[in-house]
Parts: structure tokens; C-alpha cells; sequence
């Protein structure tokens, strides 16, 4: 890793403020996780190698592999991967794979690290639409307002669906599968659906699974165990179940 811009000799990297607003400070492993990776990564064009194989990192990019991560972080291979994996979900940051290591790339980069002082990040821009807060106002049965409170994973995976609908049952949906399957299953059967979402045409996405049905009890999320090609005929009119 190269080293960042320093001042007196001592590396930095920028913080935005409008980060203590946002979902990823609200929970210390994904905050830690994320910062982590803004730490990791290089501020100028470099090249390491890794092993035998020479690799050219950008700006915004590290070399990955959970291991590492794990004794870096102090966590568990399997919850550094778990962490990693809802960041790519949220689109915060891009990982490419190979049989050694991945290629992991911060989205937004520049933005974070230059001297706009009102950077358009990849963090906030899914927080204002759709009622995504972390507490979600619901009436009770006495008409007072009661608030709803839903864990951060949940909130990332929902922020990333292209067709919400019942936040509530798709927060239990969403919970029932984690305990069942585990958080990296779940996480990566919807990367599946949602990398193959994106290569149907948009009449064949008004068929998307909706966020309450996916993880519901037909199970529609074990058709995306694998990565899966976008069909090349045209879907029939009557399409998954809404």
C-alpha cells in the first residue's frame, strides 16, 4: 500500500462529519470495518506485489483477503467477510475476486479524499428516499406513533432493493433467513439477484421480487444460490410472483 497525503510526515485520510448521520456509525463493527478499508486504501496510482503476480492499484483501491483482514481487525474471518459483503450490497465499495485475493475499490474515492466540502457519497444517497431511517414511525393501536426499530444489516439490504414493499415482514423475512442460513448466504444470494436484476430489460424488471417476498415462504432466494444469467428470451407476461 502506498502511502496517503501526510502533514509533518504523519499520513491521513478526510472524515466527512455528515458520517455521525449515518447508518455505518450507528453500528462499531461496520464502522470499523468501513474505516478500516478508507485506511487501506491507496491515495495515488501504485503497484505491490502480491505473491508472484504484480497488481496495479488505483486510487480508492487495496488488495483483500479475509484472513488478514480478520487479524487486522481482531474479528473473525467470517464476520470481516460478512461486513465486507453489506458494504458491496450498499454499493460503498466494489469487489473483484480471484483465486488468491480480491480487489477491493471504494466507491466515490475522490470525493471522499478531495476538498469539496460537500462530497456527493455513496453513504447518504440511499438514506433520503423511502422512509429508510434506522426507527420507522408506525401508528398503534391507541393512533400514537411507535417506533420500529430495525438492525443495520437489515436497513443496508433493504436500501439496496429496486422494489420495496412491507418493510416490516421483509425485516422478519430477512431475520428468519440470517438464522437459518447464516448473514453471508443471505447477502450473497441477493448480489446474485440483484447482478441479474440488472441485465433484464425494464419491462422484464416490473416482475422484480419484491423485499417481502424474496426471503418469504416460497424461498424465491435459492434460485440465486449461484450467479445466475439473465434469460435471453423475454420473460412470460405472467413472471415471478409478486
Amino acid at each position: 500500500m502506498s502511502e496517503s497525503p501526510s502533514v509533518n510526515g504523519q499520513s491521513w485520510i478526510r472524515l466527512h462529519r455528515e458520517l455521525l448521520k449515518n447508518y455505518v456509525f450507528q453500528n462499531e463493527k461496520l464502522w470499523k470495518v468501513f474505516t478500516w478499508c478508507l485506511l487501506k486504501a491507496t491515495w495515488k496510482p501504485h503497484e505491490l506485489m502480491v505473491g508472484r503476480q504484480k497488481v496495479k492499484l488505483e486510487p480508492g483501491q487495496f488488495v483483500f483477503g479475509r484472513h488478514a483482514a480478520a487479524r487486522e481487525l481482531n474479528m473473525k474471518p467470517s464476520t470481516v467477510w460478512s461486513y465486507i459483503k453489506l458494504l458491496e450490497l450498499d454499493r460503498i465499495i466494489d469487489i473483484k475476486p480471484n483465486n488468491k485475493f480480491s480487489l477491493i475499490t471504494v466507491a466515490n474515492w475522490e470525493l471522499w479524499q478531495s476538498d469539496n466540502k460537500h462530497p456527493d457519497n455513496k453513504l447518504d444517497n440511499k438514506r433520503t428516499t423511502d422512509g429508510q431511517q434506522m426507527d420507522t414511525n408506525k401508528k398503534g393501536k391507541e393512533g400514537k406513533e411507535r417506533k420500529e426499530v430495525y438492525t443495520p444489516e437489515f436497513e443496508t439490504w433493504y436500501s439496496s432493493w429496486p422494489r420495496k414493499q412491507g418493510k416490516s415482514d421483509s425485516a422478519k423475512n430477512f431475520a428468519k433467513r440470517v438464522q437459518e442460513h447464516g448473514l453471508s448466504f443471505v447477502l450473497q444470494c441477493s448480489k446474485n439477484y440483484l447482478d441479474y436484476y440488472e441485465h433484464l430489460s425494464p419491462g422484464e424488471q416490473e416482475f422484480a421480487y419484491s423485499s417481502n417476498n424474496f426471503f418469504g415462504q416460497k424461498a424465491y432466494f435459492l434460485d440465486f444460490t449461484e450467479p445466475k444469467k439473465p434469460p435471453s428470451s423475454k420473460r412470460k407476461a405472467s413472471g415471478p410472483p409478486m
